[in-house]
């Protein structure tokens, strides 16, 4: 997973790996003030972005995008779903 990448006019395209654009620069430390810093400026950055990924012609297994907003992800809805991973 790639905690620190930001996109803006990205494809997918094709048969790909299990990529993923995470949201944690360090799992051990969440709530960190690196974190929040970090947070601050990916929804800075993503409020300038019209659309941010087509995954529409890629084929996964699965695929996580937890740093990219999912209004701004293309996607086919006839086979790729966008949802929240459960919490607590």
């Amino acid at each position: 997973m790639a905690p620190r990448l930001r996109v803006k006019h990205v494809a997918m395209c094709g048969k790909i790996g299990p990529p993923g654009i995470g949201d944690l620069l360090d799992p051990v430390e969440p709530d960190s003030r690196r974190q929040r810093i970090f947070d601050e400026a990916n929804a800075e950055y993503y409020s300038t972005v019209d659309w941010a990924l087509d995954i529409g012609r890629g084929e996964f297994v699965e695929l996580d995008l937890r740093s990219v907003p999912a209004h701004l992800v293309r996607r086919d809805p006839e086979t790729e779903v966008c949802g929240h991973p459960p919490t607590g």
